[in-house]
């Protein structure tokens, strides 16, 4: 048996849904307040009820239901489809002279694919009488 009753954190969501007619109306506010603190379009609905909070009875409802991670998953994917949609339509758009001055720069992840990288290095040459004559050093290896 627990011997103290465990703190619940981050339920203010789930208690409140469930006994919505029991909550006052500063609640109520306070619970639309943080819920759409993301979503400034929804902010101006919030605003009315808390105004006028007998003419919006239906205002809460709505702006949870808007919230719906579904409808929000929806919308999301509407507007990038809207915006690769625009995008094609820019590119159809484009002529070759600007076409041409969207290359990509040429750091790390833009390197043209023929450029030397560290393994096409040349080997070094092997040692002779003329570079030195020494061998190179050998690498130390610890055995264990």
């Amino acid at each position: 048996m627990p011997r103290r009753k465990a703190r619940h954190r981050n339920t203010f969501r789930v208690k409140f849904q469930r006994t919505y007619n029991l909550q006052s109306f500063r609640t109520v506010v306070k619970y639309l307040r943080r819920i759409t603190k993301n979503y400034p379009y929804l902010h101006a609905d919030v605003d009315t009820f808390e105004e006028d909070p007998l003419n919006n009875l239906y205002t809460p409802l709505s702006v949870m239901q808007s919230l719906h991670p579904d409808l929000l998953a929806e919308a999301y994917a509407e507007d990038m489809r809207r915006l690769e949609a625009m995008a094609e339509e820019l590119r159809a758009k484009m002529t070759d002279e600007e076409k041409d001055r969207m290359h990509q720069s040429l750091h790390d992840a833009h390197e043209p694919l023929n450029s030397q990288t560290q393994d096409d290095w040349p080997q070094a040459p092997e040692p002779s009488p003329e570079n030195s004559g020494e061998a190179p050093p050998r690498p130390r290896v610890l055995y264990l």
